[in-house]
Formats: C-alpha cells, structure tokens, sequence
C-alpha cells in the first residue's frame, strides 16, 4: 500500500500529487487551463453586470453553476459536457 500519511518524505502520494500539480501548471497545458478558466469567470461577472440578462439565480447556484462549467471549460474546451443542459445540475 503506498505511503498517504508522512507528507514529510519524498515517497508519499501526497507529494507526489503536489509534484505532479506544479508540473502541470507550469507547463503550456497549465497556462492554457489557467486562461480558460479566466476567461470564463470573466464572462459569469460580465453576465451579471448586463441587465439585459435578466438573470434569476440564487448566489449558491451561481457559484457552484459557475465552478462547474469554469473547471469543466479548462479541463474539456469547448467540448464541455457540463454545458449540456441539465448535467451540471445533476453533478451537484
């Protein structure tokens, strides 16, 4: 079984997992992720400063309606599933 306790030697999942993390946000890919996760909560607050919108959303529903298709437009693009109508309601 592998070693998730002792966070303080070099063999444990956890950092391994913080390892693998860095390197992945600190390559193209990550920075690509990083901009599309931007550019889509830049979008959710220009939404909400448009009053055409007519937007009718508790504030818990915006956020987690917002970290799902933010997390899922970095990691998917435009292929999102959770922009299909009702699945990002059923994620939650």
């Amino acid at each position: 079984m592998a070693n998730i306790e002792n966070a303080s030697r070099d063999k444990s999942m956890l950092m391994e997992g913080i390892k693998v993390t860095k390197t992945i946000l600190n390559s193209p890919a990550g920075s690509d992720m990083n901009y599309a996760t931007a550019k889509t909560v830049s979008q959710f607050f220009d939404e909400l400063d448009d009053p055409s919108a007519n937007l009718s959303l508790g504030l818990w529903d915006w956020v987690k309606y917002g970290t799902i298709i933010t997390v899922g437009d970095s990691m998917y693009g435009k292929g999102n599933p959770f922009r299909r109508e009702g699945i990002a309601s059923a994620f939650w």
